[in-house]
């Protein structure tokens, strides 16, 4: 065997044997982690347990206030959930206002489009949007609106 092949094979020996190591290590914090039990909470118990006995109305009374606590933070915490659902609530619906506008000036300029197409070289005026397309074209396209409709005379564009 060559000289390389011999180093490969010491060296994959070699990082399986760290592999298994490392994994008997964690194996072995992970037990001991669990077979453990932490001494701040068993003096946390102990303490509680003490005052408990010590003084029980004065333990009740420290728990209904802590009681009293949590629930003017969960008060607080739904009305500040409620506002942001009403909030998200009047997006949503200024999203679906703005979609369904979207869609409208979409077919819109798509039938005034088609009517174009339709009367290239056949027609010698431009086709103009009516009714409600002429309405909401006008706002998207003035300019070429007012500056081709010979009813209306043409703005000054800005600038």
């Amino acid at each position: 065997m060559s000289d390389q092949v011999i180093t490969s094979i010491v060296v994959a020996i070699s990082a399986m044997f760290a592999a298994f190591m490392t994994y008997l290590g964690i194996r072995a914090k992970v037990l001991s982690a669990r077979a453990a039990p932490v001494p701040e909470e068993e003096e946390r118990i102990a303490v509680g347990k003490a005052q408990i006995a010590a003084d029980p109305d004065g333990w009740a009374d420290r728990v209904l206030r802590s009681n009293e606590q949590l629930l003017t933070r969960v008060e607080a915490a739904e009305k500040r959930a409620a506002a942001a659902e009403k909030r998200a609530d009047e997006v949503q619906t200024a999203f679906d206002v703005f979609k369904r506008e979207d869609r409208q000036r979409q077919g819109a300029l798509a039938r005034w489009l088609g009517r174009i197409m339709s009367a290239w070289g056949v027609d010698e005026h431009m086709p103009y949007p009516d009714g409600r397309d002429a309405e909401i074209l006008a706002d998207i396209i003035p300019f070429a609106l007012e500056a081709t409709q010979p009813r209306r005379p043409p703005r000054p564009r800005p600038g």
